[in-house]
């Protein structure tokens, strides 16, 4: 870590990199606001689980909550943000933790709980959410099929869900 880097608090190159998804093409799921609908639709895009990586967390309680069910990182994710450096959490995806974030959530009207959610098997990244909760849209592996994948969106009452090939940047429906 440089002097720099100490002083002004922001991760160096090193410490920014990190497994992102990967792929020529992706399914995009419009965003939502709704992060209740949005923890709780994660088990039926993951039903044999995963984990889920917050990044950047914007509220005390939910970083607290994150902390205590945070496990070792079976994988380094790229950080989505350089400055300040930011916490990160790696939760294991199972529906009661998520339910239990949902209702930490709604109980202290939390509207942005963290900055960047993204979601992996512990070898790859499925899902990337830069931005979460604001208007950029999730990007979801092909590896997982359209049927799950709108199944997700229906829960959080989003869509339609298209695709996008990273090439070109070109959306088809």
């Amino acid at each position: 870590m440089s002097l720099f880097s100490r002083l002004l608090g922001y991760a160096t190159k090193e410490e920014a990199a990190g497994a992102r998804m990967s792929g020529p093409k992706a399914w995009v799921v419009p965003p939502t606001r709704n992060c209740e609908s949005m923890l709780r639709a994660l088990p039926i895009l993951f039903p044999d689980g995963g984990f889920v990586y917050f990044e950047g967390t914007t509220e005390s309680r939910f970083a607290a909550w994150a902390e205590a069910h945070a496990v070792v990182p079976p994988l380094k994710i790229a950080y989505g943000t350089l400055w300040p450096r930011p916490d990160f959490f790696h939760i294991p995806l199972e529906a009661n933790l998520m339910e239990e974030a949902a209702v930490l959530i709604k109980q202290h009207g939390i509207r942005q709980p963290t900055i960047h959610v993204h979601v992996h098997d512990g070898a790859k990244v499925l899902l990337e959410w830069h931005d979460a909760f604001e208007d950029d849209p999730m990007y979801v592996s092909t590896a997982l099929s359209r049927e799950r994948v709108e199944a997700f969106a229906s829960a959080m009452d989003v869509g339609p869900v298209s695709s996008v090939t990273s090439e070109s940047g070109t959306h088809d429906d």
